[in-house]
């Protein structure tokens, strides 16, 4: 052993102090080594890096990055990536998921506000404006996604009961989020990053990673997976079906060959059916078909059953509640016939064949029995159809044109297509949910709407119809019963109609701006509004006012207001009080 710095080394080179070189190569490859940078602090290492313990790879400061790559563009193979966490001194895992190819994702929150006629309400994102450094605006970049906005994929959950469905627009690269109400959304976007064709499922590196050894999973002829292998050969042998199969050694079928085995089986077969009837016509007197067979000198059949005839049925007589219906039927029309009138009937109408047949079905002294109740056939076709007492269709009807002379009772009405029309045309009902009252509407019980609009969007113009109650409510926002009060849902905006000089209302969520409509207001009013509850540090203020000062010349149809707003809207509805103070001129006693 050699010893530099010290008197005692232990291995045969022992350095006590610091070694200068430019590299360390590894004496059996010089593949591996180890080159310090003549400059700066990096170190080349060629050769994998192996530890016989836990392996640290630190820079010294968790702020500090370590890079993968020269630029940090470089590629990590890990199994399982695990974040640690230590939480009240106690240690916990969490894992990165995996993902099949490259992509990037986002998420967020959005509230739908945005009527959308037939549709439902809507919130837009537009990725061509996000705000720069924002998730979307990154999102955007990272993905490429003027290349990849048709591989978007979106996932909606939306917050309480309510339908969402989305639709995109390629050609301005709008998100359009629709819900069947005003509601929270959240979102899941997944799109392929912009370098995604350089990343393939498959690799060429040298680690090999986890192994796995799987087969392609096999099924029956259900559909059902077949597990094992033993599975699936008996799978395939209870299954088999051979079109053509020649053998040139020899076949065994159960010990036997197969000439054997086939005799076993006739002679099985053929001494089971000695004391059947093998010819398919049978000529006897009386034959029964579900019982012992019984030969009797009276020609008689009894079927215990149902029977089919594919020719020609030939009977003296055939006994049937169903015929006897039918023979009373045409008896009736026959006795009509035979009545005298005023003017005798076109002869040329009536076949004369007809009318034999008809005769000779009259005569015939058939009596009907409880044999049968119903009439059982596969279909029917005809001009005409008469039912005196019950008519029953036990599956769909499909009918061109209904005229009822009495009552109607139905259970539901389901129309696939077109409108639901009542009273000619005075309620009708489309198929896009719209429905078209052509008169008066009256209601003893509640009405529940999204929105109350006039004619002409005034609520003025709606009261002048006679719009009158109690009580108003809209949302949350309540009226008392000395005011006549009206709101409207919308976007942006809203108003209500008051003759109070103080009180309650609320600004619905979503909306920045609540006018509300008083005769009180003039240019001397002071207005006071204070919130009820977190405005989220956001000042509610006064933003504007309209006294209309009564004077020639001035619009009779002027209504004073004043106009309640904050900056930004909230994703939650905002109760204040309001206080309207006039103030008294200034007089010198």
């Amino acid at each position: 052993n050699v010893g530099i710095g010290t008197t005692n080394p232990t291995t045969k080179l022992y350095v006590n102090g610091v070694i200068t070189g430019d590299s360390f190569y590894d004496a059996q490859n010089a593949a591996f080594y180890l080159n310090p940078a003549s400059t700066g602090t990096s170190l080349s290492i060629d050769g994998n890096i192996v530890g016989n313990g836990t392996f640290s790879l630190s820079t010294g400061s968790d702020a500090i990055a370590v890079l993968i790559g020269t630029t940090g563009a470089g590629k990590l193979d890990a199994g399982t990536i695990d974040p640690p966490y230590t939480i009240d001194g106690e240690k916990f895992t969490t894992y990165m998921p995996s993902m099949t190819g490259v992509k990037e994702e986002t998420t967020g929150v959005v509230q739908t506000q945005e009527a959308v006629a037939n549709l439902g309400y809507r919130y837009t994102i537009n990725f061509k404006n996000q705000p720069k450094g924002s998730d979307l605006w990154l999102f955007a970049q990272t993905t490429d996604l003027k290349k990849h906005f048709t591989d978007l994929v979106v996932l909606l959950s939306p917050a309480g009961n309510t339908k969402t469905w989305y639709a995109l627009d390629s050609k301005d690269y709008l998100l359009h989020i629709f819900t069947t109400q005003p509601s929270l959304v959240s979102y899941r976007l997944t799109a392929p990053r912009f370098d995604a064709e350089k990343w393939k499922n498959t690799r060429d590196e040298g680690s090999t990673g986890f192994i796995i050894n799987s087969t392609d999973l096999a099924v029956n002829l259900a559909g059902s997976i077949i597990g094992d292998l033993t599975s699936a050969v008996t799978e395939i042998i209870t299954n088999l079906q051979v079109k053509s199969l020649e053998i040139t050694d020899s076949l065994t079928l159960q010990g036997q060959s197969l000439k054997a085995y086939i005799t076993s089986v006739v002679n099985e077969i053929l001494a089971d059916r000695t004391t059947t009837i093998l010819s398919p016509i049978a000529q006897v007197d009386q034959l029964t078909v579900g019982t012992e067979n019984t030969v009797r000198t009276e020609p008689t059949l009894i079927v215990h059953g149902d029977a089919s005839v594919s020719g020609t049925l030939t009977a003296n007589k055939i006994e049937s509640s169903t015929i006897d219906i039918m023979r009373q039927k045409i008896e009736d029309i026959v006795t009509k016939l035979n009545q005298p009138s005023a003017i005798p009937p076109d002869s040329s109408t009536i076949d004369v064949n007809t009318l034999n047949t008809l005769y000779e079905l009259l005569n015939a002294k058939n009596e009907a029995t409880a044999s049968a109740q119903s009439l059982d056939i596969a279909s029917v076709q005809a001009d005409f159809g008469f039912f005196k007492d019950y008519l029953a269709v036990l599956g769909k009807a499909v009918i061109t044109d209904l005229t009822v002379t009495n009552n109607l009772s139905v259970a539901s009405i389901n129309s696939p297509t077109g409108s639901l029309s009542l009273l000619a045309g005075l309620m009708v009902l489309d198929q896009s949910g719209n429905v078209l009252i052509n008169g008066n509407l009256t209601v003893n019980g509640e009405i529940l709407a999204q929105k109350v609009t006039a004619p002409q969007g005034h609520f003025e113009e709606l009261l002048s119809q006679k719009l009158t109650a109690e009580e108003i409510k809209v949302g949350q926002l309540i009226i008392a019963a000395d005011a006549t009060a009206s709101a409207e849902i919308a976007t942006d905006s809203a108003s209500i109609t008051t003759n109070a000089t103080a009180g309650k209302a609320i600004l619905p969520a979503g909306s920045t701006t609540l006018t509300i409509n008083s005769p009180h207001i003039d240019a001397t009013s002071l207005i006071y509004v204070t919130p009820i509850g977190d405005s989220q540090n956001q000042v509610l203020y006064v933003k504007s006012k309209q006294t209309c000062q009564q004077s020639e010349g001035s619009d009779p149809s002027c209504f004073p207001w004043f106009k309640v707003a904050i900056n930004q809207p909230l994703l939650y509805n905002l109760e204040f009080n309001w206080w309207i103070i006039k103030l008294e001129p200034e007089k010198t006693i």
